[in-house]
């Protein structure tokens, strides 16, 4: 949903934007100022890229620091921490608002292993033959260079590059995703008119799956993101709203079963409580002050595992039991995790 330039600026604590080239590239952050210098170095290493580069940070004092770093980046100071969502979101304004032709979004702890990466991606974008969106390949899935291909689901903020021009064809997503959903909405939006290509020749790593997926906090903001993109969110296809409602009652289902193995109501009342704000647009910036769950997942070795016979797959959410695993990179590595009792 697109807003407006006073509503914009309006969020701002401070920025500082001059266009030099047609390519803006935005990075968020938020106090992880060591991880955000790595990903800028890596860009501003990039060959035959002529690139501006957009720090949003998310309320922190990073931007303090990697402004005297890198001179030459443009940056904005949310007033609040949007989280991933608002960062993204507040870079898509910036790159209409100030005139810029393509846009690339990049998480802040993604790296890009390619020299020339940019330049690819740049290059593949064909937005006339209905190619609007570009992604590198995540060595996650594969170490090898492989052959270009088409992917028909959501994908992360990990260098999506696109034309300003389409963007304002699908408009920005909502601006109150905090986390979690916005890459999906932001996927169902471009899928829904037209193509994403992976580039296989471009490299980049980031860890697909981590724990903090399994608490409370992030479970309400995955929920409330689905309910904003399945009943309000704007120029998404009726496939993908469906998709996302069926996964909506899926979130309720996990909820209930884990109520019932950990005899806690409260994931059955985060669940109603993201429903709700997600169905009114509550702005929600920060995670609620829910209680501590009574338990949590710890990480575990494979050789922990007992009774691995009861593992089935990814779904294992369903089966009331002790162990649970999680395929890190579609079945290359597996972790396991065990819930244990949370400390008082």
């Amino acid at each position: 949903m697109m807003m407006d330039r006073a509503f914009f600026e309006n969020q701002l604590a401070a920025s500082r934007i001059v266009r030099r080239h047609s390519v803006q590239v935005t990075v968020p952050t938020f106090q992880s100022y060591e991880v955000t210098k790595k990903t800028i170095e890596k860009l501003l290493a990039q060959k035959d890229a002529a690139v501006d580069i957009l720090l949003v940070d998310n309320n922190s004092q990073d931007y303090v620091q990697l402004a005297q770093d890198f001179p030459q980046i443009n940056y904005l100071v949310a007033k609040v921490n949007t989280g991933s969502g608002g960062a993204q979101c507040l870079g898509m304004h910036a790159a209409i608002f100030y005139g810029y032709e393509t846009l690339i979004c990049t998480d802040n702890d993604a790296l890009l292993l390619s020299d020339d990466g940019l330049s690819k991606l740049l290059a593949r974008l064909d937005p006339n033959n209905g190619i609007a969106c570009v992604i590198p390949q995540n060595v996650e899935n594969s170490m090898e260079p492989g052959e270009d291909r088409d992917v028909h689901y959501p994908v992360p903020f990990h260098y999506v590059c696109l034309s300003v021009d389409f963007l304002k064809r699908i408009e920005p997503m909502d601006y109150y995703y905090f986390l979690y959903s916005d890459d999906v909405a932001f996927s169902s939006k471009v899928l829904s008119y037209a193509t994403i290509r992976c580039a296989g020749d471009v490299l980049y790593y980031h860890e697909k799956y981590q724990i903090k997926a399994l608490t409370a906090g992030y479970q309400y903001f995955h929920l409330r993101g689905l309910v904003i993109l399945t009943f309000i969110e704007r120029h998404v296809a009726l496939k993908f709203r469906v998709r996302h409602f069926l996964n909506i009652l899926f979130k309720f289902g996990i909820a209930i079963l884990r109520m019932i193995q950990f005899r806690d109501f409260l994931y059955v009342r985060i669940a109603l409580t993201a429903f709700f704000h997600g169905l009114f647009r509550r702005r929600v910036f920060q995670f609620p002050a829910w209680p501590k769950e009574k338990f949590q997942f710890v990480e575990v070795d494979a050789a922990e595992v007992k009774d691995r016979a009861v593992i089935i797959s990814v779904l294992n959410a369903l089966w009331l039991k002790k162990y649970y695993q999680y395929p890190m990179n579609f079945a290359h590595r597996v972790a396991y995790f065990k819930r244990v009792p949370n400390h008082p």
